[in-house]
């Protein structure tokens, strides 16, 4: 692990972390389980930091890492997610320059990293005919009664038609 380079991602000034320390970091994560690890140990170590600038390259790193990184990074951060949670209500005294800004970013960046890591984006599997058309493919479980309230319908699905039980739909005397 390159804790330099990690250093660098997090560092205390206000310049961006460059782009290519987030491929290469999340190149560390799939070295190994160790390494993977030991990023997000350290990760959690920079988040208390009081340093705005700190708070928010951790998070945005997080974020990135919940994206690309190991599969395990983003459960194991799952686990943690208490201090990143914190920042969601970080603020401080404001600079006289910029006001709020940098605890804005703090927590935007928060909010994003939660999603990232809480997300779950794994394969898109083929959904099936309950879950899609019933219940707009919200539910971990698909089935052929009547739709929640504002599902879409089987009779919507196909445009129309007859539906069966509506008696306004045949005609009995066979006209």
């Amino acid at each position: 692990m390159d804790r330099g380079m990690l250093n660098r991602a997090t560092s205390s000034d206000d310049s961006p972390t460059p782009g290519y320390m987030y491929g290469e970091i999340a190149k560390m994560t799939h070295s190994s389980i160790d390494v993977n690890r030991q990023i997000i140990e350290f990760l959690l170590k920079r988040l208390p930091s009081k340093n705005a600038h700190v708070k928010r390259k951790t998070l945005v790193l997080i974020k990135h890492l919940a994206r690309s990184g190991r599969t395990e990074f983003k459960r194991d951060m799952c686990r943690n997610l208490g201090p990143i949670k914190d920042c969601l209500q970080f603020t401080g005294p404001p600079d006289p320059l910029r006001g709020d800004e940098a605890y804005q970013k703090v927590r935007e960046a928060a909010k994003e990293a939660v999603e990232a890591v809480t997300c779950g984006d794994y394969p898109q599997q083929q959904q099936h005919f309950g879950e899609a058309y019933y219940n707009n493919g919200t539910s971990t479980m698909g089935g052929m009664g009547p739709p929640p309230s504002g599902g879409e319908t089987y009779q919507q699905h196909i445009g129309g038609g007859a539906v069966l039980g509506n008696p306004t739909s045949f005609s009995s005397t066979g006209t």
